[in-house]
């Protein structure tokens, strides 16, 4: 195993070599938490849950992600190679602020068109103290989602909310 570390924004990065077969699906299955925990060394497994150092075999990656979420972090990155794979850990943390902000302003523009789906963008625009151009990338991005959808011509057109 190698660990690299101190990068701008990475904490540190894991790799493991081993045989191809050691990875591959399985690492897949890990990835997903679907998977059935086994000890690669029963020996030294069983040492570490003697003394209290395992809490459950095959929790620590799917802790590892809640752990992130919890504090913010963005998640690990795992990087699958042939015959190795790499866990990415970082330190920065994720921008819940503007998760948050653009989840509001998502929100603020379906309401609006719930109420009338023949406003125009600079309608949207002037009711939310935006520009028109952000209200333009907020709408592609609920298209995007398959949110949104507009049904006919920009001038004489509405709009549809999918659910």
């Amino acid at each position: 195993m190698t660990m690299i570390n101190n990068t701008k924004n990475t904490a540190c990065k894991f790799t493991q070599i081993g045989h191809s077969e050691e990875f591959g699906t399985g690492i897949a299955n890990v990835l997903e938490f679907n998977y059935q925990p086994q000890a690669r060394n029963k020996l030294l497994a069983k040492a570490f849950k003697e003394i209290g150092k395992i809490e459950k075999y095959g929790s620590g990656i799917k802790r590892i992600y809640t752990i992130c979420k919890d504090y913010g972090i963005i998640p690990p990155k795992f990087n699958i190679k042939q015959g190795s794979f790499e866990v990415v850990l970082y330190k920065e943390k994720r921008n819940v602020t503007d998760n948050v902000t653009d989840n509001v302003t998502e929100n603020n523009i379906l309401n609006i068109i719930a109420t009338n789906n023949n406003i125009t963008t600079s309608e949207l625009a002037e009711k939310l103290k935006l520009t028109r151009r952000t209200i333009a990338r907020y709408i592609n991005k609920l298209k995007d989602k398959g949110v949104l959808k507009r049904i006919g011509p920009d001038k004489g057109g509405y709009w549809e909310i999918i659910k």
